[in-house]
């Protein structure tokens, strides 16, 4: 089974946060990956859009950042 880690970084204290930065990480060792690539979509942008995660060199950990409003709720998959 895979999972996908949601890692949120947000700005120092006492400091009026208009966007965080969201990470998605999705380990795909034991998985069979397409030649298409990874991909995440979102409601940040209405579900319109694909947005593929990149993969590091000499792993099988997939990931992508993108920046969103910081009291959004983001549902994704």
């Amino acid at each position: 089974m895979t999972f996908l880690v949601l890692n949120m970084a947000l700005c120092a204290q006492n400091t009026l946060i208009d966007t965080v930065q969201v990470t998605f990480y999705l380990d795909m060792q034991h998985e069979i990956v397409s030649s298409d690539g990874v991909y995440v979509k979102g409601n940040w942008d209405e579900w319109t859009g694909s947005y593929e995660l990149l993969k590091a060199e000499g792993s099988e950990v997939f990931s992508m950042a993108l920046q969103v409003p910081a009291e959004q709720r983001i549902e994704y998959k």
